[in-house]
């Protein structure tokens, strides 16, 4: 019973990690040429750093241009 859950789990695991590279490989290819991070964690972007030092990062985001998404959210 035990070895089956952790199979299950392992499966799970590997299938989110598989995920996760494939959201990254797609947003890079389709980001080449817009504004913005070159690098962002998948799911997770900048989560951390605007909790922990929210002033420069929306001043970094306004330097983006009228399309970030801040700006769009907050209209």
């Amino acid at each position: 019973m035990l070895a089956e859950v952790c199979t299950g789990l392992a499966g799970v695991g590997a299938t989110l990690l598989l995920l996760a590279f494939a959201e990254r490989r797609s947003v890079d290819e389709k980001k080449k040429h817009l504004p913005g991070p070159s690098f962002l964690f998948p799911f997770i972007g900048d989560l951390f750093r605007m909790i922990f030092n929210p002033f420069p990062f929306y001043l970094e985001l306004a330097k983006y241009g009228p399309a970030s998404w801040t700006k769009i959210a907050n209209k």
